[in-house]
């Protein structure tokens, strides 16, 4: 298999133009992959963390494959917040903005499938991934950067038409907006949102409806004195059983009861539990999972570069934290790039310096032989 093979010529990022390094870029031919290529990295997503982990590995030359399904866990979301220059910029923007940097140094291929399946060549020490479409793809380091994907309310109809228009699960995200309206905070399956309440009124809403699906009988001590505190501030627990969710255009979310009333908020606050995506990779490699603290699972990362239990394989963004945020996403992305590139260079340096003690022993011991007895 080919490491290096080439074609036409790359563009220099913009701002290069005239510089030595910009003429010794547009000087070096550009790579031609498909899946006969050895890359450095694989990086499973093309999300903030996959893409800021290959922009990563653009800046010290380090080629790519980047798998990406386009399947995102915020596919309702118009826009993204809290994301300094980026503030009220759409998601397949700032998307779109990434892959364009990273178009720009030619090391990099986006490949628009999901993979499927992955070993580790022990002999070769590479990773070997098949994407859908059964193809095969080789690499040196594995980055899991897919994402988590949210478990919605089995028995609650209308939760997914409503999720990320007026069902919010991070208030730094949303919520700022629809401030002055009546809002709602969702317990079921679990009642960690009772811990938003004091943000919601901090936030300026007027009034704030805790909704627990029925009687809140299995809540945790915290949970208890959460809910205290919650009315003390002056929210209304309904624990009515809901039927459904009712999108109400831009006035909210119309909350249906089993016994057939309704009651409209500007919008409802829950953090659904979440799941790591790229199951099949994380079995066949058996990646450790962990809870994530919300009822779901993620993948057990080492700080600060985000390496798993399995040597090689790094993780960055939604798959390993329960902190839901494109900058988190991008912060993970960038040290899995910067972790993947820096154990490829201390292996290399660890093998030079074998090949280096086996030379010196091979002549150590040529010379002895040689050596005429005294």
């Amino acid at each position: 298999m080919s490491k290096r093979s080439f074609t036409e010529f790359s563009r220099p990022p913009p701002g290069w133009a005239g510089s030595s390094t910009a003429d010794q870029l547009a000087s070096k031919p550009k790579l031609r992959f498909d899946n006969t290529f050895l890359f450095d990295v694989l990086i499973v997503g093309g999300g903030p963390a996959g893409l800021s982990a290959a922009l990563a590995l653009c800046r010290v030359k380090r080629t790519a494959a980047v798998f990406d399904d386009e399947r995102y866990r915020t596919y309702s979301a118009s826009l993204s917040h809290n994301f300094l220059t980026r503030d009220r910029v759409s998601p397949a923007d700032i998307r779109a903005y990434g892959r364009a940097d990273i178009d720009r140094y030619g090391t990099t291929n986006f490949v628009g499938r999901s993979l499927v399946h992955a070993r580790k060549d022990e002999m070769a020490n590479v990773f070997e991934v098949e994407d859908a479409e059964g193809d095969r793809w080789r690499g040196c380091k594995l980055i899991i950067a897919a994402g988590s994907t949210a478990v919605f309310p089995p028995h609650i109809e209308g939760y997914a038409e409503n999720w990320g228009s007026n069902i919010y699960q991070c208030l730094f995200s949303n919520g700022l907006e629809r401030s002055d309206r009546a809002a709602g905070v969702l317990t079921c399956p679990k009642a960690t949102s009772l811990y938003g309440v004091s943000a919601l009124f901090q936030l300026g809403c007027p009034s704030v409806t805790i909704f627990t699906n029925g009687p809140l009988t299995n809540t945790d001590g915290k949970a208890r004195e959460a809910l205290k505190v919650a009315r003390q501030l002056g929210a209304i627990v309904d624990e009515r059983r809901i039927q459904r969710f009712a999108h109400a255009g831009d006035t909210g979310i119309e909350i249906v009861f089993v016994d057939g009333q309704s009651v409209r908020v500007g919008f409802l606050s829950h953090q659904p539990p979440t799941v790591a995506n790229a199951a099949g990779i994380t079995i066949d490699l058996a990646i450790q999972l962990i809870p994530d603290g919300t009822g779901g699972t993620m993948i057990e990362r080492s700080e600060p570069f985000g390496e798993t239990n399995v040597p090689g394989v790094f993780s960055a963004g939604d798959a390993s934290t329960p902190l839901k945020q494109i900058t988190t996403a991008m912060h993970h992305g960038v040290l899995a790039g910067v972790g993947a590139h820096q154990q490829m260079i201390d292996e290399s340096n660890e093998a030079l310096a074998a090949s280096l003690r086996g030379i010196n022993a091979s002549v150590l011991a040529q010379s002895l032989q040689t050596r005429p007895p005294s």
